[in-house]
């Protein structure tokens, strides 16, 4: 996998071993160093680790247009690195994590945490939120 940073390789690489598949994955310094180089985080992981299949997973952001985004990151790996497929995580991947409340609460050793839509759009981006509790 190629992605926007550590966390997202964090976060991508326990949920596939969790699912039962053994996942490495290169990270870029942010979306539009991801965008120039994605192909060539993918290059290294094939000649390193021979893997079957190829993921470019972008953060994609309320405010973008949405399919037109979707069709730049697509058309760009079909012309750089045709073999890898695109996933893109809505609005942050770290939504996902918002999503399990009694995770983040033991990951942060807090007596509770809760957030009501982890998917929201136009409040607290879902990394400000994970901040905001890690300070906690």
């Amino acid at each position: 996998m190629a992605v926007e940073g550590p966390s997202d390789r964090a976060v991508l690489v326990t949920l596939c071993r969790r699912l039962g598949h053994a996942a490495k994955a290169g990270f870029a310094d942010g979306k539009d160093d991801l965008f120039a180089k994605f192909h060539k985080i993918l290059r290294v992981l094939e000649v390193d680790f021979d893997p079957t299949h190829f993921l470019v997973v972008p953060d994609l952001h309320p405010e973008m247009d949405c399919a037109r985004e979707a069709e730049r990151w697509r058309n760009a790996i079909g012309q750089r690195f045709p073999r890898a497929r695109l996933c893109l995580s809505i609005w942050e991947l770290e939504a996902w994590l918002l999503a399990d409340p009694r995770a983040v609460a033991a990951a942060f050793r807090l007596r509770e945490f809760h957030h009501a839509n982890p998917d929201q759009v136009g409040a607290q981006k879902p990394s400000e939120i994970l901040e905001d509790a890690y300070r906690r």
